[in-house]
């Protein structure tokens, strides 16, 4: 069987890939789990063929606790798209309109399909730092499909294509207001701000920043800040400031950032980056650096930040 969360039972695990089977034959396809990745391969009547990453449906099946129908429920979000949807507007205008970026490790994209897959992601996917991309999707009224290169052919150039669901998604952030708390520690008492209920978009204002200073007027473009997304649903972020002050906040984004991406549902990125200020696009400032068995959290700041360490808090 496939390796999972260890901490999901392997009753459990079997009771899901039961109801993964039953909702598949009940719209007439068939399911082969692609051990040892956490994947399934799901073929329809007309024999084309898709690969359905488990491990976050897993998790939320997993955290509806035994409810039946919530459990069913999961099931159904993340397998929707197998019931084909004839009312919904498939011209090219409608499709542009549904165009939404989605954050994402971009290495999750491809994680468990074979060398010789037919689905690609090189053009419709975009890397933007290390561990860290977006990738197109297409935000439908009962479900949100990830775009592959196949998906573009018909919607013109890949910049605009770009442009258009970078323009929808800011849209879309401009009407939410995400919650926002401040966590403190015993080495950082100025805290860091972690940003959650945001919907299923959050996670990208890492590369939209006027919502995030929209969200979070303290921030200061010109200085730049410190961000984490390890989940898909949480974004923590600190200020660049100087000296010591700024290194507890970045070692206390690691701490938090490591514990959601390994605790959380719907990883993305375990990472700590920089941006704004000096800093063109995202760079690594921290994370896990993996020794042997051992793993610790390192910080590295890049030339242009690592200068304010000099300065006085």
């Amino acid at each position: 069987m496939a390796t999972y969360p260890s901490h999901i039972p392997s009753s459990t695990i079997e009771r899901f890939r039961n109801g993964v089977i039953d909702f598949a034959t009940e719209h007439n396809c068939s399911v082969t789990f692609l051990d040892p990745d956490p994947d399934a391969l799901l073929i329809d009547t007309e024999g084309n063929s898709n690969t359905f990453h488990m491990e976050n449906a897993l998790i939320d099946y997993h955290n509806a606790h035994g409810d039946t129908e919530r459990e069913k429920e999961v099931i159904a979000t993340y397998l929707r798209w197998l019931v084909a949807d004839d009312n919904v507007d498939q011209s090219i205008m409608a499709r542009l309109t549904r165009l939404r970026m989605r954050i994402i490790d971009p290495a999750m994209l491809t994680s468990g399909l074979s060398p010789d897959t037919p689905f690609h992601f090189d053009h419709s996917c975009r890397p933007l730092a290390p561990g860290l991309g977006v990738v197109l999707c297409e935000d439908l009224p009962d479900q949100i499909k990830i775009l592959q290169d196949e998906d573009l052919n018909d919607l013109g150039d890949i910049d605009d294509i770009f442009r258009m669901a970078a323009a929808n998604t800011n849209e879309e952030l401009e009407q939410t207001q995400p919650e926002i708390i401040s966590i403190t520690s015993e080495n950082n008492p100025d805290g860091i701000y972690a940003l959650g209920n945001g919907g299923y978009y959050l996670g990208t204002s890492v590369i939209i920043p006027n919502r995030l200073l929209q969200w979070i007027p303290d921030l200061n473009a010109n200085a730049g800040w410190f961000i984490a997304v390890p989940t898909r649903e949480f974004v923590f972020l600190a200020p660049v400031t100087s000296g010591n002050r700024m290194v507890n906040q970045v070692g206390h984004l690691a701490e938090v950032a490591y514990q959601q991406f390994h605790g959380g549902s719907h990883p993305v990125s375990p990472f700590v980056y920089v941006t704004g200020g000096e800093i063109e696009g995202l760079e690594i400032v921290a994370g896990p650096v993996h020794e042997g068995e051992a793993i610790s959290l390192a910080i590295r700041f890049p030339e242009q930040i690592e200068k304010l360490l000099e300065q006085q808090d």
